[in-house]
């Protein structure tokens, strides 16, 4: 939705990590009981929605808001190996083209 001050975004980001060669120090029943050993040499797949919000700030042309809020599948339901909570972060983006020159829009 592309607007003058204001923008929404629906993200779909597809992550894919490799565990090759695990160097541990823990015991087989430690690795058994947390599960990583069924990620041994396996390429795990997990996927990262999220909305966008980006608001801009009328008299800046070159200085938007950001507001977003993303989360993580879990590729081992049922495990203990955890994985990130929803997330919610507020950020700037800075259009560097546009600083320094007068808007026209």
């Amino acid at each position: 939705m592309p607007g003058k001050y204001f923008r929404a975004s629906i993200i779909f980001k597809n992550s894919y990590v490799h565990y090759g060669r695990i160097t541990t120090n823990y015991t087989g029943d430690e690795l058994a009981f947390y599960s990583l050993d069924t990620i041994y040499d396996q390429t795990i797949h997990f996927s990262e929605p999220a909305l966008d919000f980006q608001c801009g700030v009328p008299p800046i042309p070159w200085l938007k808001v950001d507001f977003i809020m993303s989360g993580t599948s879990n590729p081992y339901p049922n495990t203990l190996l955890d994985i990130r909570s929803p997330n919610f972060s507020i950020g700037l983006s800075v259009d560097f083209s546009k600083m320094g020159r007068k808007s026209s829009e």
